[in-house]
């Protein structure tokens, strides 16, 4: 990866589990606001984990665009959290 473009680890979704039952609400939440305003009256939206950016200190990742990674695939979503820490 060269460090230019991304600077970040990438993580598997076979790596990844979301235990926190507000997830699901919060990706149904987000699905439903998806669909409206791409206009999918009655059309089901599924989110797919494809991959999962963790940026450090001075990570990043340059505006591009995303290339498609499944059939069908109509939108990317992407998020950020202010800051992680880890427990002790």
């Amino acid at each position: 990866m060269d460090e230019n473009v991304r600077k970040s680890w990438q993580l598997e979704p076979s790596l990844v589990q979301f235990k926190n039952p507000l997830w699901k609400t919060g990706i149904e939440t987000l699905s439903k606001a998806i669909t409206d305003r791409l206009g999918y009256v009655g059309v089901p939206l599924e989110c797919v984990l494809y991959k999962l950016l963790v940026y450090g200190e001075g990570g990043h990742f340059l505006k591009h665009q995303d290339t498609e990674k499944e059939k069908r695939n109509d939108c990317d979503v992407g998020g950020a959290a202010a800051k992680c820490t880890r427990r002790r």
